[in-house]
């Protein structure tokens, strides 16, 4: 698997090198922050380019003329906070002979990069880099996003240094994302034979007097059993008249016979999304005008 993550990034660095035509830059990419007491989901462009999932963690790419380098930072080690969450991925550090710890050691080989240091460090790290760079790439969130990791470092970086030009690096990395690889398009196949499995679940289930949420607790028991790691995006079973509702998310109404009900689902996998929708009669056939209603709508597909 490593490789896999080593291949993008040597293609990412090749298109780093040639629209830097030359000319020394940064390339950062960051993990992001956990956010409450929910699963942390890394930044898509920054799993795409490492296969760390860790919050407070970061890729950069050090461009020179001829040439380009990566650091990987990890979070610091944390023992305190490990005996809330179990053991985490750390940056580790250095023994007294300045040869890399056990924490260290481990980190590398589980994500193949050769060289590590501890997220806090970034800066630190980066100030030679930054005196020589001419270009600064980070990967911004679309326009309508909060303010985020990306936008913050590059205030402070144009504050300290006014000349260095600022681009969207999330621009080249997503021009490789449009070609999925044998790696991301198992994946996404994964995603969707497990995403069929769970609306077969819930035809079976569909019927009078059983509530929305019962339908989506079979859906998601299914996502569970079957090893995703969540939801792609909260499930939408809408009956009767909840079925005109495009994200409907309350799911707490009550099925009757003869209505329909709409079931917009898709799991997560490894990262990767699936989203499927159905329609299901709640009586278990459809009427002569669902159908004919059912087969306009196909027909229009």
């Amino acid at each position: 698997m490593t490789k896999i993550f080593a291949n993008r990034r040597d293609r990412l660095k090749e298109s780093l090198l040639k629209d830097a035509a030359g000319r020394h830059g940064i390339a950062i990419f960051f993990s992001g922050e956990a956010d409450g007491l929910g699963p942390f989901a890394p930044d898509p462009t920054f799993f795409y380019l490492t296969g760390v999932a860790e919050p407070r963690s970061a890729l950069a790419i050090l461009l020179t003329p001829s040439k380009a380098s990566d650091m990987l930072f990890l979070p610091e080690s944390n023992p305190a906070g490990e005996r809330w969450t179990g053991k985490t991925l750390c940056a580790g550090g250095l023994t007294v002979a300045a040869q890399p710890d056990g924490a260290r050691k481990r980190a590398a080989k589980i994500t193949g990069h050769g060289t590590i240091a501890a997220y806090h460090e970034l800066e630190a790290a980066l100030l030679r880099p930054l005196r020589e760079a001419e270009i600064l790439y980070l990967d911004f969130p679309k326009e309508d996003a909060r303010i985020g990791l990306s936008h913050l470092f590059a205030e402070r970086m144009r504050l300290r240094y006014p000349f260095l030009e600022v681009r969207h690096g999330g621009r080249l990395s997503g021009e490789l994302r449009r070609v999925k690889d044998a790696q991301e398009l198992a994946a996404m196949r994964q995603a969707m034979a497990i995403t069929s499995e769970a609306h077969v679940a819930a035809a079976r289930a569909v019927k009078p007097g059983r509530f929305e949420y019962e339908l989506r607790a079979e859906i998601e028991y299914v996502f569970t059993r079957a090893g995703a790691q969540s939801v792609a995006f909260p499930s939408i079973i809408g009956s009767g008249p909840n079925a005109c509702v495009l994200h409907y998310e309350k799911n707490a109404r009550q099925m009757r016979s003869g209505e329909l009900v709409v079931c917009d689902v898709g799991c997560r996998k490894d990262f990767y999304c699936a989203d499927v929708t159905r329609t299901y009669p709640v009586s278990g056939r459809f009427t002569r005008r669902q159908a004919e209603v059912y087969d306009a709508v196909l027909a229009a597909h």
